[in-house]
């Protein structure tokens, strides 16, 4: 079968040989990895069938194991570099193979590191289970230890990301071109959509945001059956992916004259970003730059319609969500420093209780000396 890899196996393997350099000051014998987007990253391999049991076993030495549901391993064969796996039908119980495969690598009484934060792909009653049948191994936490690679983007990565953000920044345009009084949120919508698809973006690790009106005042709204009215801000929040890289944009716009509630939150979120851009770079800690966003949001006595960070990390993702797993937050009290390369998203979005609401946001890759927007959709408060 054809192998359909994003990458060389080059790059795998520099990634595993990062990965296992961690290992080694972390003192693991071996990861247990869970999540997608690390078994992607890892591997190649790629399915939405993922919330299926599998996992990924990566010893500090020799070859990596990877245990998955019968019915998804000719996805392993077509995309991934792996040369083998184990598979379990669906009448076989996929944890006890995967116990199989721990005892049979001489694990069952090492310290294996599991990415324990992550529930949502190995939950609690399977972690419960493979503590009783491996009671002698030594169950460490490895949650973010790979995202720390993850967040510094290659030049090849970079690639992808560069192509997603062109696609984005086309969707918002066509998006923003199909608004006026009358149409149908999910119209606009539609036209998003065409727009991503058409332009060779894959499928969304979430559905992209567009409303209206009131709903704009409301966190993660979009479409529905509302029609737009005249003064309503129509915002949106979109998001295209090249193999499995992400890369969102927010943008809002008003139909006729805003009211001034709207006006002066778009007003603000467009200074919050400016704010946040203006700080970030190489050495910049995160709640540095989220310090800078959130210091001009209370200088225009904006602070109550703010709910949230002002940021986060951005790159290979799977559904339910396109944040890049959690990992790099611009947040008060995160003393993380920034390093080049990595892409961040800045959504300032705020919220005007339940009334109106605005948002605004740029990608953007740190550099030694600041940052570059990915994306080409100007950054203005249009009146349509």
């Amino acid at each position: 079968m054809n192998k359909f890899l994003p990458f060389k196996q080059e790059e795998y393997d520099l990634r595993i040989k990062k990965l296992r350099a961690l290992m080694k000051q972390e003192g693991f014998d071996a990861l247990l990895l869970c999540r997608q987007e690390n078994v992607h990253y890892l591997t190649g391999f790629n399915t939405t069938g993922y919330w299926s049991f599998q996992a990924l076993i990566v010893p500090i030495e020799g070859e990596l194991r990877f245990v998955v549901r019968h019915f998804e391993a000719l996805n392993a064969d077509a995309y991934s570099w792996l040369p083998g796996y184990r598979s379990y039908k669906d009448d076989e119980d996929g944890l006890g193979v995967l116990c199989e495969e721990l005892s049979k690598m001489g694990l069952s009484k090492s310290r294996v590191a599991m990415e324990k934060a992550n529930g949502f792909f190995f939950g609690i009653g399977n972690y419960e289970r493979l503590r009783s049948m491996l009671p002698d191994m030594k169950v460490s936490d490895c949650s973010a230890l790979l995202e720390r690679i993850r967040s510094i983007k290659t030049d090849s990565e970079l690639l992808y990301i560069r192509k997603a953000a062109s696609i984005v920044s086309r969707a918002m345009k066509d998006g923003i071109a199909a608004v006026s009084e009358g149409v149908p949120e999910a119209q606009i919508a539609a036209e998003v959509y065409r727009s991503l698809l058409l332009n060779g973006s894959a499928f969304l690790a979430n559905p992209p945001f567009v409303s209206s009106g009131w709903k704009t005042g409301l966190g993660h709204s979009t479409w529905g059956d509302k029609r737009v009215e005249k003064g309503d801000n129509v915002y949106f929040e979109l998001v295209a992916c090249v193999n499995r890289y992400h890369v969102p944009l927010m943008r809002t716009v008003s139909v006729g004259q805003p009211s001034a509630l709207s006006r002066k939150i778009a007003e603000t979120s467009l200074a919050a970003v400016e704010a946040a851009m203006g700080v970030i770079r190489a050495g910049a800690t995160a709640e540095e730059v989220d310090a800078a966003a959130r210091g001009e949001i209370a200088r225009r006595g904006m602070s109550e319609c703010f709910r949230h960070r002002t940021g986060y990390s951005v790159g290979v993702a799977y559904p339910p969500g396109w944040p890049e797993g959690g990992l790099l937050s611009l947040r008060p009290g995160n003393k993380e420093e920034l390093e080049a390369n990595m892409v961040l998203h800045l959504p300032l979005v705020l919220l005007g209780n339940g009334e109106t609401g605005a948002g605004f946001s740029e990608t953007v890759l740190v550099t030694k000396t600041g940052c570059e927007p990915l994306t080409s959709c100007a950054r203005d408060y249009l009146q349509k």
